[in-house]
C-alpha cells in the first residue's frame, strides 16, 4: 500500500465533494429563479462540457499510446516482470 498516495485521494475527496456540493447548490438556486436560471445554468454547462471535450483532445488517448509513461514518471532502470 502505498500510503502517500491513499493521503492525495483522501485530501482529493475532501475537496471535491464540498466543492460539487457548493456549485450544485448555486446551480439550483439560480435555477429556482425561473426559465432565465435554468437556461443559465443549461448554457454554462454546455459551455463547460464543450471545455473540458477540447481539452481532452488536446493530447488524445488511442490504442498506440494508452500504456506509455509520460518522460517525467519512466523509471531509470526498466523493471523486469517477476517469473
Amino acid at each position: 500500500m502505498r500510503w502517500g498516495i491513499a493521503g492525495r485521494i483522501a485530501v482529493s475527496w475532501l475537496l471535491t465533494l464540498p466543492a460539487a456540493a457548493a456549485v450544485g447548490g448555486v446551480a439550483a438556486w439560480v435555477a429556482d429563479r425561473g426559465d432565465a436560471g435554468v437556461a443559465l445554468v443549461a448554457s454554462i454547462a454546455v459551455v463547460a462540457a464543450a471545455g473540458f471535450y477540447a481539452l481532452s483532445r488536446r493530447r488524445p488517448v488511442n490504442s498506440g499510446n494508452v500504456n506509455e509513461l509520460p518522460a517525467a514518471e519512466r523509471p531509470e532502470h526498466p523493471v523486469r516482470p517477476a517469473a
